[in-house]
């Protein structure tokens, strides 16, 4: 082979790789690749245009940037779950029972402490959270305490009460477990007569 046959054919090689046609790769090519059985003839024509090493290299792409979109949705969840974890507590502590109530789901359950009756849907919750919001109250998160995954989360908070001349603090720890939507749709409250403390104003 003479020196300019050899230029030309690696031009046209260099040509070719520079122009792998990565965005016509057939969608069940693709996801048969990434399921390991990249196999029929979407898989061969593949294999004609694309060498073995470069057709790896480029499902393992695929394969990380899956991944970093699961990720990131799952990222994104516990960022909304924290949201309303704050508004929860915000709202506990200064807001209405409508502010409350819009952060749960239509047919929610409250168990508030832990062993007492379960309260479902909205009716039943804005009995509930009227008594908590016609309060002279204050609530506050204690942040660190936050922990989510798999749309639950745990936290503590301190709520304090003025009743009668009486100051009363709790700090209960709140389980939640939330919806597609990240709405609240089970809440558990733990806590216990013994964990109210009562000290005059």
């Amino acid at each position: 082979m003479d020196v300019g046959a050899a230029e030309g054919w690696g031009e046209r090689r260099r040509r070719r790789r520079r122009t792998l046609p990565v965005r016509s790769l057939p969608a069940s090519a693709v996801s048969a690749e990434l399921c390991g059985r990249f196999a029929g003839s979407a898989g061969r024509r593949v294999r004609r245009r694309m060498p073995d090493n470069r057709l790896k290299r480029v499902c393992g792409l695929i394969r990380c940037a899956l991944e970093h979109v699961s990720i990131f949705g799952e990222f994104s969840m516990v960022r909304q779950i924290r949201d309303v974890i704050e508004q929860y507590v915000k709202a506990v502590g200064s807001g209405t029972t409508a502010e409350i109530l819009a952060l749960f789901a239509p047919e929610a359950t409250v168990e508030d402490p832990i062993g007492t009756p379960t309260r479902q849907g909205h009716a039943a919750l804005r009995e509930f959270y009227d008594v908590v919001t016609g309060l002279d109250r204050e609530a506050e998160l204690h942040p660190d305490t936050v922990r989510i995954g798999d749309r639950q989360a745990a936290f503590m908070f301190t709520i304090v009460t003025r009743v009668g001349g009486q100051r009363f603090t709790l700090s209960p720890i709140d389980v939640m477990e939330f919806d597609a939507d990240g709405k609240i749709s089970r809440m558990r409250a733990y806590w216990s007569q013994e964990d109210m403390h009562a000290e005059p104003e």
